[in-house]
C-alpha cells in the first residue's frame, strides 16, 4: 500500500484529502471551527472569515452552509463606513438561508456626517430589520439618540425571537412602552437582559404586565430594584430558571408596601445577586428557593456582618441542593462560613473572595477529611471538586496543605477528589504558608490543578 505524505507547507489547494470529504463532514467541521460566542464578529482572523481566505474550494464550501453565517455582531464607530459596513451585513445574513438568526448591534446613535438627516446606525438597522421575521436572538447595545429605532420596532413583530437584550441609559416610559408591546408580542421569549425602568416602580403598571413574564425562563436586570420588585418579578414568572438582580433595599415606591407574603419558588435553579447595602435580610426572608443549584452574591461593600446570617437562615429554610457557591464580599468570619458549609452538603465548586475575610484553623479543619471519623460526614463539602478562595490566611502553618492532600484522593468512597484549586492571599503571608508551598508544589506535581498568589504574583501555577 502506497503511504502519501502531506507536509505543513503542502498548499490545501493541492492536498488530496481536502477533496474526498463529504459536503455534511465539511460542514460540521467548519461550524465546529466557529468562536465560542453567541454573536460572531465578523473578523479575519476568525471563522467563517478565516476559513474564506484559504482556497477558493474551502471559500465556495463555506458559502454553502447557512450556519456559519446565521450570526454576527456588529460594532459602529464614528470612523466607520456605515454604506460598507451593511454592504457586508446584506452580503453575510444573505448566506444564512432561512435560519434563525442571532444579531448584535453597538455603537452610538448620532447624526451621520455624510447625511445629517439620517443616524449613522440606521443603515445597519435597516438591513436588520429587514430579516426581523427570523431574528431569533438580538442585542442592541446602543446609547445616544435611538428614538426612531423604539418608536418604529414597536409595530413589528419578530415570531422566532427567544432572546432580547435591552438598550441602555434610557429613562422614558413613552420610549419604553413601544419596545415592551414589541417584546409582549413575541410567543417565543424566553430570555431577557434588561436595562430599562420597567421594574423599578417608577414606569405605569402596565410596565410590569406588558411582558410576557410567565413564559420568561431566564431574566436579567441591570437596574437595581428594591425588594418588593425583586419578590415581584420572581411572583410573574413561576417558570423562571435563571435570574440575575442588583438589589438596593428602600428604593421601592414609597405608596407601595412592603411584600408580607411568602414566596416559594419551585423552578429557579440559578441565582445572581449584585447588592449595595449592608443588609440582605429584607430580600432573603421571603424567599424560599427548594431546587436552587448555583447561587453567586456579589457586594462592593467592605463589610456585611449581618447578611451571612441572613444566607444562612436563608439556606436552613430552602435546603436546596447546591452544587455551586459563589460569595463575593460576605461576612467576614470563618466560624460564619462554616455554619453556611454544613447547610450545602452537595457543593462541588465553591468560591470566596472577600478581603477583609480571615480564613482560620476552624475553617480548614472543617474541610479536612479524616478517614475512619463520621462515616456519614467526613468533612464539610465531601463532594468539593473546584475551590477559589481570595482572602487573608490566619491558619496555622501546614493546616492549609493538610486539608488539601486529604482531599486530593481517589481510594475513598466517602470523599471526592479535589481537581482544582485557585487562591489569592490578601497581604504577605508568605512566612506562616511558605512550608505549605512545598507541599502545594507536590500535590501540583500529582496533577492537581493549582494556582497560588499573594497580591497577583503567581508562586504555584497550574
Amino acid at each position: 500500500m502506497e503511504i502519501k505524505t502531506i507536509s505543513m507547507g503542502t498548499p490545501l489547494s493541492q492536498n488530496p484529502f481536502s477533496f474526498h470529504l463529504p459536503p455534511e463532514l465539511w460542514g460540521k467541521i467548519f461550524v465546529e471551527s466557529l468562536p465560542n460566542q453567541r454573536y460572531i464578529p465578523p473578523e479575519k482572523a476568525n471563522a467563517p472569515m478565516a476559513l474564506c481566505q484559504v482556497c477558493s474550494a474551502w471559500r465556495s464550501a463555506a458559502f454553502s452552509i447557512p450556519q456559519l453565517w446565521s450570526s454576527i455582531s456588529v460594532t459602529v464607530s464614528t470612523s466607520s463606513d456605515v454604506e460598507k459596513m451593511k454592504d457586508g451585513v446584506q452580503a453575510w445574513l444573505g448566506r444564512s438561508g432561512a435560519l434563525p438568526l442571532s444579531l448584535s448591534l453597538g455603537g452610538v446613535q448620532t447624526r451621520s456626517v455624510e447625511s445629517p438627516r439620517r443616524l449613522c446606525l440606521d443603515p445597519i438597522l435597516d438591513e436588520f430589520i429587514s430579516f426581523i421575521g427570523r431574528w431569533e436572538a438580538v442585542q442592541l447595545d446602543v446609547t445616544g439618540d435611538f428614538r426612531g429605532l423604539v418608536l418604529g420596532i414597536g409595530t413589528l413583530r419578530a415570531p422566532l425571537l427567544r432572546r432580547f437584550e435591552g438598550l441602555q441609559q434610557f429613562d422614558a416610559w413613552t420610549l419604553v412602552r413601544p419596545l415592551v408591546s414589541f417584546l409582549g408580542a413575541s410567543p417565543f421569549l424566553t430570555d431577557i437582559v434588561w436595562d430599562l425602568p420597567f421594574v423599578d416602580g417608577r414606569g405605569p403598571p402596565t410596565a410590569r404586565s406588558g411582558l410576557p413574564w410567565s413564559q420568561l425562563t431566564r431574566f436579567e436586570s441591570h437596574r437595581a430594584i428594591g425588594v418588593e420588585e425583586f419578590v415581584g418579578v420572581l411572583r410573574r414568572c413561576p417558570s423562571l430558571v435563571e435570574g440575575s438582580f442588583r438589589l438596593v433595599a428602600g428604593i421601592d415606591d414609597l405608596d407601595s408596601p412592603q411584600p408580607t407574603t411568602s414566596l416559594v419558588h419551585h423552578s429557579l435553579t440559578t441565582l445572581t445577586i449584585y447588592f449595595g447595602d449592608d443588609e440582605l435580610e429584607p430580600f432573603l426572608e421571603h424567599l424560599t428557593l427548594p431546587m436552587l443549584h448555583d447561587l453567586t452574591v456579589k457586594t462592593g461593600l467592605p463589610y456585611s456582618f449581618s447578611s451571612q446570617n441572613a444566607f444562612v437562615e436563608f439556606l436552613s429554610r430552602c435546603q436546596p441542593p447546591m452544587e455551586r457557591l459563589t460569595l463575593e464580599g460576605v461576612g467576614n468570619q470563618g466560624a460564619q462560613l462554616v455554619d453556611l458549609l454544613r447547610l450545602t452538603p452537595y457543593i462541588t465548586d465553591l468560591s470566596i473572595h472577600h478581603r477583609f475575610l480571615n480564613l482560620d484553623d476552624t475553617f480548614f479543619h472543617s474541610l479536612t477529611y479524616v478517614e475512619g471519623m463520621h462515616q456519614t460526614q467526613p468533612c464539610l463539602c465531601p463532594k468539593l471538586e473546584v475551590l477559589s478562595l481570595r482572602a487573608h490566611m490566619t491558619s496555622s502553618r501546614g493546616v492549609f496543605a493538610a486539608m488539601l492532600e486529604s482531599r486530593y484522593r481517589w481510594d475513598s468512597p466517602n470523599v471526592v477528589c479535589l481537581k482544582g484549586l485557585e487562591v489569592r492571599f490578601i497581604g504577605d503571608n508568605r512566612d506562616r504558608v511558605g512550608k505549605d508551598l512545598d507541599r502545594l508544589q507536590a500535590l501540583r506535581e500529582k496533577g492537581l490543578s493549582i494556582d497560588v498568589s499573594w497580591g497577583g504574583l503567581s508562586e504555584v501555577k497550574k
